[in-house]
């Protein structure tokens, strides 16, 4: 018998581990807001006791080991990685585990300063949010939206009906869907009709803003955002909270009937008047004239306007009519290419000119007036024993002032030369004495 031995090469696949990665006890993704804090759980279940895992977070380690980690430091949106790694040994090939976490942007925008500018058909609607966030209102059947994320908002709603009141739903949502809402109430203007022989006027611009809460202490920006009107902002300070504020701006060429003073007549004008750029009315509702702690309006005129009339950036002020007109603290802060900006303080609301006080021209010196001569006829006496018969005065050609004025200076003038001829003579030299002496002993 022939011994014999048989060989067989075989390989033995290693096995995978068993890992386990939860975050706050689950196995699945996980959302979260901004720096909130969430735990991460690692460790094996299945492998060589001599095994050892590794936690990532986005490519980066964190630790060694098995226990718990807490994470408490993601504090902007986005997605991040949580990756589990068990290392090959022996018996176990290198395994991977991982979950997503979603930090979102979880706080709402606050939307604030909803105003609105309406004409027969449209309402433009203008708000505020504190972060970035889309757009859409919605009146009625009419809605419109913006996906741009900004903080000033602006939507036209079109299509509406003249002369109707209507209710614009808002709402602003961040990037990751957290959203505000708020409403404004406002009425369209009314068509013409109803006259005959003409057209009615056209209602004229106007801003309507609805503030839910005015906090004490901290202003309140109203931006209007109708450009025509002429008024940018309004800042609100109230002494104590204030709700469901109405804001409501018209622009007016011509002071309305409850004004009894013109602001052309008033002190406080000035002696010159004042040329009045556009009115305003301002109302508010709701909001005590005792709790208003203070107010400022921002506006603006146009630069041509200034250059067409004659008048300089510095004659312009805000003026407020309250029984009376009154100049308002005002300030130039500036200017672009078109308009020139001002900031006024305003004690109250009611209505207001923008206006500039015109310089007092300078009177002319009045001319100087030079009697006209008139030469006197002589009267000629004839030779005769009979009493002269009276005759009408002739009066001789009127000689223009011009000709005396010239001939006073030519007497003048010769008057003056006469006498420094005069005074010539009187003077003699001091060297001269003694040769006079001497001729007056040669004549005796």
């Amino acid at each position: 018998n022939r011994n014999s031995t048989a060989w067989v090469e075989f390989t033995i696949a290693k096995a995978s581990a068993i890992l386990n990665l939860t975050i706050n006890n689950s196995v699945s993704n996980h959302t979260t807001g901004e720096n909130s804090t969430f735990t991460v759980n690692a460790s094996i279940l299945t492998g060589d006791a001599a095994g050892f895992i590794e936690l990532y977070l986005n490519g980066s380690l964190l630790r060694n080991g098995t226990s718990s980690n807490n994470l408490t430091s993601l504090p902007s949106r986005g997605t991040r990685n949580v990756s589990l790694i068990y290392r090959a040994t022996q018996n176990y090939s290198e395994t991977l585990s991982w979950l997503n976490i979603a930090v979102q942007d979880q706080a709402a925008p606050v939307i604030s300063s909803v105003s609105s500018t309406v004409t027969e058909s449209t309402a433009t609607i203008a708000w505020s949010t504190d972060k970035a966030s889309d757009s859409e209102a919605t009146a009625g059947t009419k809605t419109a939206s913006s996906a741009s994320l900004e903080t000033s908002h602006t939507l036209q709603l079109t299509g509406l009906t003249a002369g109707t009141q209507y209710t614009a739903n808002i709402e602003s949502c961040n990037a990751d869907a957290f959203c505000d809402t708020d409403s404004v109430t406002f009425t369209t203007t009314s068509g013409g009709g109803g006259s005959s022989g003409g057209e009615s006027a056209p209602a004229p611009p106007s801003s309507s803003t609805f503030i839910s809460v005015i906090e004490a202490g901290v202003a309140e920006i109203v931006k209007i955002a109708d450009e025509t009107i002429g008024l940018q902002e309004i800042h609100i300070t109230v002494e104590n909270p204030a709700q469901n504020v109405e804001i409501m701006v018209i622009k007016l060429e011509d002071a309305p009937a409850s004004v009894a003073q013109s602001i052309t007549d008033s002190s406080a004008a000035g002696a010159g008047g004042a040329m009045v750029y556009h009115y305003l009315d301002i109302s508010v509702k709701r909001l005590d004239r005792e709790n208003l702690k203070s107010a400022q309006l921002q506006f603006r005129v146009e630069r041509d306007w200034l250059a067409d009339n004659g008048l300089s950036e510095d004659q312009v002020g805000l003026f407020r009519y309250a029984d009376a007109w009154e100049a308002l603290p005002t300030t130039f802060t500036g200017r672009d290419a078109t308009y020139a900006n001002y900031e006024a303080e305003t004690p109250g609301f009611s209505v207001f000119a923008i206006a500039a006080r015109v310089a007092v021209p300078q009177a002319a010196p009045a001319p100087e007036e030079v009697p006209i001569a008139e030469l006197v006829p002589e009267t000629v006496e004839e030779p005769t024993g009979q009493s002269p018969e009276p005759s009408l005065p002739v009066t001789q050609p009127v000689r223009r002032s011009l000709w005396r004025i010239i001939l006073s200076l030519l007497a003048v003038c010769t008057l003056l030369a006469a006498g420094f001829g005069y005074l010539r003579t009187r003077r003699t030299p001091s060297g001269d004495i003694e040769s006079i002496e001497k001729r007056l002993k040669r004549r005796r």
